[in-house]
């Protein structure tokens, strides 16, 4: 019996079970119960399958709590707001002649992309003679290794014209994923994704994969928002076109992955020196969940920290806490040696609010979340885009860290609300409900 309560698969259990019922309560694993439990789920499940680390049942029942407590709140919301999504454009919304959203978007997605590029490519021949190696291939490949040293070793950072340049690569993935939603051409939907080219660039000098990864949260955040707004909050998520262009993106992202860890490898950028080791590159990708579990195995509560990690780049600019590269000094040795200081955000959750203030916290959020994401709300004004888009950005990266401890992301929804109010404004403070078309382009019947 005891072993059967320690057992950590009861709990995974639990947490699939109400990521199914919230699925068939809300008809959409956008909704904000269900998103959240079904990211959790295929974490946890895939953490404990795919790993032979040590979890701890109490861990995994936290997650449960706030998984849990996140559903009642939406759930609380959606009732709060009642009514339901408008199908039609409302009669007083006015044609208007200002370019539609999706050529907004698309024009400042290009603009902060151009920004991100120049300053990854400046990064890139900057880095050549920083080391003093030519500029080939070669040497390129051997950029991760000498930066990676450098970083972590010396405490050595980019320049200060290159972190100004770069960070400009999230409000353009983000922008992305929205005109990407609201494309029709191919031609057009390719661009959306080139943000991603300065991000691959920057992530290969430093040998970092957290950029990669945190520019794609951004782009699909930025998609799921729209798409959960365009279709009054009954979007498909597992369609069978989405799946496909996912997957394609995925097996991507995933082969720039492994080539930052080999790089990040190679001793002095020798191709000879890399090898694959793909048993330890996935024990390593799920090592946030077993970090998360032996450190709350032994959490005692402290001062709450009041946001200083779960936004951790903000306190640090304000001077208020210093962040640390990686956020966490202290690293836990995993079974086979490998070692992460990844916590999940779980952890910055609990030592900025305490367990009591963060469960406080996470069910006042998701009652916003409810009321401006549920398909019953009665207004889809650009603030349900941007929240939206925020929720799922923080839901996608809550298994790794707090995605908003990076400056460029608080940058990104800064960029996006002035982007978002700007046209909606001019739209009369309305946008109809297929997002990529003019007010004129939609009757009411």
């Amino acid at each position: 019996m005891v072993n059967l309560v320690a057992s950590p698969w009861i709990p995974a259990v639990t947490l699939l079970i109400l990521a199914c019922a919230a699925r068939l309560t809300s008809q959409s694993w956008l909704a904000p119960g269900a998103f959240a439990a079904l990211v959790w789920s295929a974490f946890v499940w895939a953490s404990m399958l795919v790993t032979d680390y040590i979890i701890y049942a109490s861990a995994i029942w936290i997650i449960v709590l706030f998984v849990l407590v996140l559903q009642l709140g939406a759930f609380i919301g959606e009732r709060v707001a009642g009514g339901g999504f408008s199908s039609i454009v409302p009669a007083d919304t006015e044609a208007s002649s200002v370019g539609t959203p999706n050529g907004v978007v698309l024009r400042i997605c290009g603009a902060c992309t151009i920004v991100a590029l120049a300053g990854s490519l400046y990064f890139v021949f900057w880095s050549f003679q920083r080391f003093d190696l030519p500029a080939s291939p070669i040497s390129f490949l051997g950029l991760g290794h000498l930066w990676s040293v450098q970083r972590y070793e010396y405490g050595e950072l980019e320049p200060w014209v290159v972190r100004l340049t770069t960070m400009w690569v999230y409000p353009a993935t983000l922008l992305g994923g929205m005109a990407f939603a609201t494309s029709e051409n191919r031609k057009t939907r390719l661009w959306t994704l080139f943000p991603f080219i300065p991000a691959f660039l920057v992530g290969a000098v430093v040998a970092a994969r957290a950029g990669m990864l945190i520019s794609l949260i951004c782009w699909l955040s930025g998609y799921y928002s729209v798409k959960h707004w365009q279709n009054n909050g009954k979007h498909q998520l597992f369609r069978r076109r989405f799946v496909l262009i996912f997957g394609v993106l995925g097996l991507v992202a995933f082969a720039l992955f492994v080539l930052v860890d080999l790089i990040r490898q190679s001793e002095g950028g020798q191709i000879s020196d890399i090898t694959l080791d793909a048993q330890r590159l996935l024990k390593y990708s799920f090592g946030s969940l077993a970090a998360f579990s032996s450190w709350f195995h032994e959490y005692k509560p402290g001062s709450p920290a009041f946001g200083a990690f779960t936004f951790g780049g903000i306190f640090d600019q304000l001077g208020l806490q210093h962040r640390e590269i990686g956020l966490y000094t202290g690293m836990v040795t995993l079974p086979g040696g490998e070692e992460t200081n990844i916590y999940t955000a779980l952890r910055g959750l609990l030592q900025d609010f305490t367990l009591s203030g963060a469960v406080v916290l996470v069910f006042f959020l998701s009652v916003v979340s409810g009321i401006l994401l549920g398909r019953r709300s009665s207004r889809g004004t650009w603030t349900s885009i941007l929240f939206g888009a925020w929720y799922y950005a923080f839901i996608l990266g809550s298994p790794l860290t707090s995605v908003f401890t990076y400056n460029g992301v608080v940058l990104a929804w800064f960029v996006a609300a002035i982007v978002l109010r700007s046209h909606f404004k001019l739209a009369g403070g309305h946008a109809p409900k297929k997002f990529g078309q003019s007010s004129a382009a939609i009757q009411p019947t």
